[in-house]
């Protein structure tokens, strides 16, 4: 996974990328491949929606972050 931190907070949460997929309007494949690297990326404006909706509580840059890190608040 290259967002290590959205794919704990998804687990801790119980989102799964269908719900993500859903919501921003996405096959859930193309989040898959997005979430392990292999093609393309999230773009701000979903990466803002995603973290609006699912994870008001975290900070943008701890959820995209390619870095493992402690949780901002």
């Amino acid at each position: 996974m290259i967002y290590p931190n959205l794919e704990a907070e998804m687990r801790r949460l119980r989102v799964t990328q269908q719900d993500i997929a859903a919501y921003i309007g996405r096959r859930p494949e193309t989040v898959s491949k997005w979430m392990n690297g292999r093609s393309g990326e999230f773009s701000i404006g979903m990466a803002m929606a995603v973290k609006r909706h699912f994870f008001p509580s975290c900070s943008v840059e701890y959820l995209f972050s390619h870095e493992p890190c402690p949780p901002t608040v």
